[in-house]
């Protein structure tokens, strides 16, 4: 009703049956508000539950994240299109749907989108959860579900990596961009 283009940070709730690390199971409201804007109800669910919002300026998808959010910068200019066409055209899509997409097919289909210059890290397909343990136990890909409303795919891809801590670096030795998990 915001309508804002948004994504819940993936570590604020556990799988289906589960808690996370923080003991957080997936919370359910029931609400009745009269007279109450959208954005001030947002507001208010955000506030009484501890949690807040934070818009990457270059994507302009606003994450949804606990008090303690740290916050992942992505480097964006290094995303290049290899397509004379798309390099000039304003490439705005008016709706990007994904549903229980494995991220890591979601990133494949945006870089073909904008045919950019960009590979995907192994590491991204076997997920390592940057806040487990052991470190070197490989998950399956996160599932992406979302709907988002005229961005590009660069701002799709973007607001992606902020949200599951994934990095765009380029190689100095190659000169290849890669998409990684960031630590």
């Amino acid at each position: 009703m915001a309508q804002l283009n948004f994504l819940f940070d993936p570590k604020l709730f556990a799988p289906p049956g589960g808690s996370n690390k923080n003991g957080m199971r997936e919370a359910s409201l029931t609400l009745t508000w009269t007279n109450i804007s959208a954005a001030d109800a947002l507001a208010r669910v955000l506030r009484e539950n501890n949690l807040i919002m934070v818009r990457d300026k270059f994507s302009t998808v606003a994450l949804i994240s606990g008090t303690n959010h740290v916050a992942n910068v992505v480097d964006a200019s290094l995303l290049v299109s290899t397509n004379p066409v798309a390099q000039v055209a304003n490439g705005v899509i008016p709706r990007f749907r994904f549903s229980c997409v494995p991220m890591d097919v979601a990133l494949k289909q945006l870089i073909e989108i904008d045919h950019l210059d960009v590979v995907l890290d192994p590491k991204v397909s076997d997920y390592v959860d940057p806040d487990d343990q052991t470190a070197n136990q490989f998950h399956s890909a996160p599932m992406v579900s979302l709907v988002w409303e005229n961005l590009t795919a660069k701002q799709a891809l973007v607001a992606l990596c902020v949200a599951y801590d994934l990095a765009i670096i380029k190689e100095t030795a190659s000169g290849v961009v890669i998409i990684k998990p960031r630590n």
